[in-house]
Formats: C-alpha cells, structure tokens, sequence
C-alpha cells in the first residue's frame, strides 16, 4: 500500500526524472524526485561540487528558455517517487535500489517475502544487499532463525500443525 504525501505548494515545483537519462518520467512512471522553489536550500556549506551536482540539477525538457534556465534549478533528493493526479507518492530511496540482471528491486521487498517463506524465520531481522561477483552484481540476503523450542520443529515438520494429541 502507498501512501500520498499531497501536492506541491504554489511556488514548489516538483518533477519525477529518470536518474539515468535526466529525462522527465510519463505520469505514474517511477523516477528520482527533483523539487524546485523557494523553500528548496541553496546547496551544501563550503562544498561547491556536491552543491552543483545536488542543489542545481537541470532538466533540458523544462519549458524555460535557455537564457533563464539558470533561475530553475532543482534539488535532486535521492529519492524514488511518482506523481499520480498532481499528489506524490514516495516509493524508496535511489541508493536503496538493488538492480540484479537489469531489473530494480527494493531490499524491504525482498526481505519480506523471504521472511514469510519459512516458518523458521524471524520477522524484521533479515536483510538483502548486493556485492559485485566478476563484475555482476549478486544479491544476498541474510537472516535470522526464530530461537529453537522443543516441539516447535515438529510443528515445523508437520506444515504448520501441532503433533500433540488431545
């Protein structure tokens, strides 16, 4: 389920780009979110590389002439979103994203559905990460094992059902 995090005031204006192509995404289409206006921050104290690449994003799609595109900057906030009807919707973070064979995943996704895949495991204590194998990224995914009680394998052995007669 997502949750709307409402529209954008009257002098913010927020588009969802392509983190790839810096290109504007189709409506409903997943992308990084970029705010521009007033209440957006001028950049990063004493560090003018990180500012320019951060605080002053362009997009060549904007509808602003050439000549005054340097008054649009945009602030790229490393966070993943779409626009539905004018309301955002943030999906996740940028550096979060875990891409195997081409396709993005979410960690939390991942770590949910290995979590309810076995009863043995504990909910909330797993976790999924990539690491470069031969120049691929792999993914791998640990977790923790519920504490081991006596007659809680067979239960386990049994699909779930107690062994216990009554």
């Amino acid at each position: 389920m997502l949750i709307g995090c409402g529209s954008a005031s009257l002098d913010t204006k927020i588009v969802i780009v392509n983190p790839e192509s810096l290109t504007q995404c189709s409506p409903n289409q997943v992308g990084e979110i970029w705010v521009s206006g007033a209440s957006v921050a001028q950049g990063y104290w004493n560090r003018p590389e990180e500012t320019e690449k951060t605080f002053r994003a362009q997009l060549p799609d904007t509808g602003v002439r050439e000549a005054e595109r340097s008054l649009v900057p945009f602030l790229r906030t490393g966070d993943l979103g779409f626009l539905q009807d004018g309301e955002l919707f943030v999906t996740g973070r940028l550096k979060d994203v875990l891409v195997i064979r081409g396709r993005n995943h979410y960690p939390q996704d991942i770590e949910s559905t290995v979590e309810q895949s076995h009863l043995s495991l504990r909910s909330c204590y797993s976790a999924a990460f990539s690491v470069d194998v031969g120049g691929e990224e792999r993914l791998v995914v640990v977790g923790k094992q519920k504490p081991f009680k006596l007659g809680w394998y067979q239960k386990l052995l049994n699909g779930g059902k107690s062994s216990q007669r009554r």
